[in-house]
């Protein structure tokens, strides 16, 4: 009596199809789901940013600056330009930051509003409002002006 051991050449081929189409299927929902946690990571470090800033404004009772170039936001002190902290912009998103003054006492001259978007449009854009009181808001929305 012959036993057969191990899989034949047929039964192989049919579990790797089975596998390449199950990971067909679940391929978008990975890129949908690394997108949207992409995003959701620099909307947090974009709060925790301005929170840190704020409260070494606070902190100090002097005027810090969170400033914007290409790719990075930095938090720096207004009156020798200390840099205190400093944040690297993913390039998958698309960013429309200002630069902020905090005030001693916390508070912004006046709101400003920052907005991250998924230029591909996988993830709803986050608008971050800062009031003039300092407070901090995110709406899963774009900004109006």
């Amino acid at each position: 009596m012959y036993h057969q051991r191990g899989f034949t050449l047929l039964e192989l081929l049919i579990a790797l199809a089975i596998a390449v189409i199950l990971l067909a299927i679940a391929l978008p929902s990975f890129e949908t789901w690394l997108q949207r946690e992409r995003h959701t990571r620099s909307v947090n470090q974009l709060q925790a940013m301005y929170n840190f800033a704020r409260s070494e404004a606070v902190k100090r009772e002097a005027k810090v600056v969170l400033t914007t170039s290409a790719d990075t936001l930095s938090v720096l002190t207004a009156s020798d330009e200390l840099l205190l902290r400093q944040f690297h912009l993913s390039p998958q998103l698309i960013y429309q930051l200002s630069d902020i003054e905090l005030q001693a006492t916390g508070q912004v001259p006046m709101a400003a509003q920052w907005q991250v978007r998924d230029p591909r449009g996988l993830v709803a854009d986050r608008c971050l409002t800062i009031l003039p009181s300092g407070q901090l808001t995110v709406l899963a929305a774009s900004c109006t002006t």
